[in-house]
């Protein structure tokens, strides 16, 4: 069950490596806009980051099998090293893959994650990368 202190979000900040405290780019905070410059931004305990907004994604509440969070637009395999990738669609988080055997569908929707715990197992997928930084993962 998620919890409101759950709802988080990830977005990537260019200019991290003018920080030398900064281990990534990818800054988690609250989902900030700012109205008179049209920015958004993650805003966290360090302060408001203006990230490029197309790299935004919201916390799943869910975690691979490596405990890591697992965010809108990561890419995940699972055990037969299938690819997934996590999209928004219709007030709910999905999986998407390409079935190779289908390659006129395209990337579908193959499973909603609030179903995940009773359709799969979770701890079977692995992050491998994010539609932001690792496009080609999906080609």
């Amino acid at each position: 069950m998620r919890h409101l202190n759950d709802v988080k979000f990830r977005g990537y900040y260019p200019h991290w490596k003018d920080y030398d405290d900064m281990e990534s780019g990818w800054i988690i905070g609250l989902l900030y806009y700012d109205f008179s410059d049209e920015e958004y931004g993650m805003q966290n305990e360090d302060g408001i980051y203006f990230v490029d907004h197309k790299s935004i994604g919201q916390y799943t509440g869910l975690k691979d099998k490596n405990g890591k969070e697992i965010y809108e637009g990561d890419i995940l395999k699972d055990t037969n090293n299938a690819i997934y990738y996590v999209d928004f669609i219709r007030g709910c988080f999905y999986l998407k893959t390409n079935y190779k055997s289908f390659p006129h569908l395209g990337w579908i929707e193959w499973l909603p994650m609030c179903e995940i715990d009773r359709l799969a197992i979770p701890v079977e997928f692995e992050i491998i990368g994010n539609i932001y930084e690792n496009p080609e993962l999906l080609d």
